[in-house]
C-alpha cells in the first residue's frame, strides 16, 4: 500500500486552516522564565476583545467555552448527528458584551 500526499488544501476550503494545539503551548512554557510557578498545568488565555479582533479580520475561531459562562441564547439552530445544541448566543456580563458585542455559536458535540 503506498503512503496518501497532501497535495495543498483540500477542495471544500477556500482559505487556509491553522490550529493551535494546548500541548504545543505546554511545551514552550517550560523554556520560559515567567512560568516557573506552574510547571504542571498551563494554559493560553485569550480574551474576547482579541477574539473580536480575529473575528473583525475574517478570521473564524473555535474555543472552549468556560462552564460559568453567562450567555443569552438568541436563537436555537437545528441539530444533527452527535450535535447535542447548536445555539446563536450574546454574552450577558456588561464587560463580556463589551469586549465581544457580535453573536456567536456555542454547540455542544458528544464526542
Amino acid at each position: 500500500m503506498s503512503a496518501m500526499r497532501y497535495n495543498g488544501l483540500p477542495h471544500r476550503f477556500k482559505k487556509a486552516v491553522y490550529s493551535i494545539d494546548f500541548s504545543t503551548i505546554a511545551l514552550v512554557a517550560n523554556c520560559m522564565d515567567w512560568a516557573k510557578h506552574r510547571r504542571r498545568k498551563v494554559a493560553a488565555k485569550l480574551h474576547f476583545q482579541h477574539l473580536f479582533s480575529l473575528t473583525k479580520l475574517g478570521i473564524f475561531w473555535v474555543t472552549w467555552s468556560k462552564d460559568h459562562m453567562q450567555y443569552h441564547i438568541c436563537k436555537k439552530r437545528k441539530v444533527i448527528g452527535n450535535i447535542l445544541s447548536d445555539d446563536e448566543i450574546t454574552l450577558k456580563t456588561k464587560k463580556s458584551k463589551g469586549n465581544y458585542p457580535k453573536r456567536m455559536r456555542r454547540i455542544v458535540a458528544l464526542v
